[in-house]
Parts: C-alpha cells; structure tokens; sequence
C-alpha cells in the first residue's frame, strides 16, 4: 500500500474549488488514490481544515450544512491518519 502525506492546501480543493483548473484536477486524483493508498496528515491538519472551512462559510464560499457534511466526510474516511 502507498502511503502519502496529506497537504491542507490539497484537502479543502476537495471542499472548495481551487482557481487554477490544474489545483484542482491534481486534488481530485489525489482523493481518487485513498482508494489504494494511505494518507497520513500532520497534527495541525486537522485544525487547518476546520480553520479553512469555517472561513469559507463566514465569507459565503459554502454552507454551514456543506462543511458539516465535508468534516463528517473526512472523520469517518478511514484512509487518513495523523503522525
């Protein structure tokens, strides 16, 4: 099995769509490989995701409901581990 490390900065395109069509097909591939792969994400990412989501909902850029969805979706994702 690859195991990787899973940047932030990767993790919100997932949630928010990035500017540069490039950004974004690179985070969709990236969330393709959980399929065979493990991510591992350092200990800050998981205040880094709340961080970020918490923004974009305050800035109009998603919903409440949608972060919501998206955290419940990467806690019960069981590819990712902190180290």
């Amino acid at each position: 099995m690859t195991i990787f490390v899973l940047d932030n900065a990767v993790t919100m395109r997932w949630l928010l769509a990035a500017e540069k069509r490039a950004d974004q097909v690179y985070a969709e591939s990236v969330l393709s490989s959980l399929a065979q792969a493990q991510a591992l994400v350092p200990g800050l990412w998981h205040l880094e995701v709340c961080n970020v989501s918490i923004g974009a909902e305050r800035r109009g850029d998603t919903t409440a409901g949608e972060v919501e969805a998206f955290l419940a979706h990467l806690e019960d994702s069981p590819s990712a581990s902190t180290r």
